[in-house]
This record gives structure tokens, sequence and C-alpha cells, in this order.
């Protein structure tokens, strides 16, 4: 479980299953989280 508190960009998660493993999330770029705030 991640969050985007702080500003901290979301991690990349892998599964693994039956002795392998693939990515199923790719971690967040920073311009996709600076793309998510708001500035006023």
């Amino acid at each position: 479980m991640s969050s985007n508190y702080n500003s901290r960009p979301l991690l990349a998660e892998v599964l693994i299953e039956n002795g392998t493993h693939r990515v199923i999330r790719r971690r967040q770029t920073l311009a996709e989280l600076i793309a998510l705030e708001t500035f006023e």
C-alpha cells in the first residue's frame, strides 16, 4: 500500500507468482506527481 502523502511518488509494484515476477504498476514519475498538485 502506498500514497502520495508528503509529495512522495508512488513506488513500482511487483507481483511474484509461481517463481516468476512481473511489474504490475510502474513507479510514478516526477511529472505525474506534480500534475496532481494544485497551486493557488
